[in-house]
């Protein structure tokens, strides 16, 4: 699927770091809903690794921070 190659590309290329530290540094409510929903969206087909990444970038912190 295209998806599956696209989301490994992501995976690959650290986009999950970058939008986990877009997400803890954004000032608008917009910016930082976008993020979360991006992130999301990366954990559609229940890939393990993206959520692993996610974890050890320190999105729960963020989002506990948040409190949205």
């Amino acid at each position: 699927m295209l998806y599956v190659a696209a989301a490994a590309a992501a995976a690959a290329a650290g986009i999950v770091k970058g939008l986990v530290e877009v997400v803890k540094t954004a000032q608008k409510e917009k910016v930082v809903r976008v993020g979360l929903l991006s992130l999301r969206n990366l954990l559609a087909d229940g890939d393990a690794i993206m959520a692993s990444d996610m974890v050890d970038a320190g999105l729960a912190k963020v989002v506990a921070s948040r409190a949205m």
